[in-house]
């Protein structure tokens, strides 16, 4: 007896649940109370935010999201052009024909890193004593450019006119 109750007791609990609120109409207001829309009224503008000093504040994402940030400044270098970006790593120094300074970021497990190169000042040696030493941990704000070297054709990136904080832990 019970067997046979269960499957039409669930018959008609389904028919139940798809015939729901079938009578309401499709609106949740009555059709005579429908909202209009009103021209000419203005709204009044919220006070504008004080403009940010950057435009990308990479010191507030997640180690994964700055280094995927990082990855894509380097591929996508057209979308950076001229804005404001902040970063925190560590200061490395690369030496060739002159010294190239990286604020370093690594990934969560550390296990790869990507440097994005910056300049203070003209960018040449003569003030490289300004720079904090090596393996610092470092904050850099600078305007994103691209630039290539003479007798090169390869295109880099950098933060030019940089400004450095120390001892801003990553």
């Amino acid at each position: 007896m019970k067997t046979c109750l269960m499957p039409v007791i669930s018959l008609i609990c389904s028919l139940g649940l798809l015939s729901g609120c079938g009578r309401a109409s499709a609106s949740a207001l009555p059709v005579s109370k429908k909202a209009e829309t009103v021209t000419g009224v203005k709204e009044k503008k919220k006070p504008s935010k004080p403009r940010r000093d950057v435009d990308y504040d990479l010191t507030e994402m997640g180690s994964d999201m700055v280094y995927a940030y990082v990855f894509q400044m380097m591929n996508d270098p057209k979308t950076f052009q001229g804005k404001r970006i902040k970063i925190a790593g560590e200061l490395q120094v690369v030496r060739d024909r002159k010294r190239y300074y990286y604020c370093v970021v690594k990934d969560a497990l550390a296990c790869c890193s990507n440097g994005v190169e910056f300049v203070c000042g003209k960018g040449d040696d003569k003030n490289a004593k300004a720079y904090p030493k090596e393996k610092t941990d470092i904050t850099v704000t600078g305007t994103y450019e691209t630039y290539k070297e003479k007798g090169s054709d390869s295109l880099y990136c950098r933060l030019k006119d940089a400004t450095i904080e120390t001892g801003v832990k990553q």
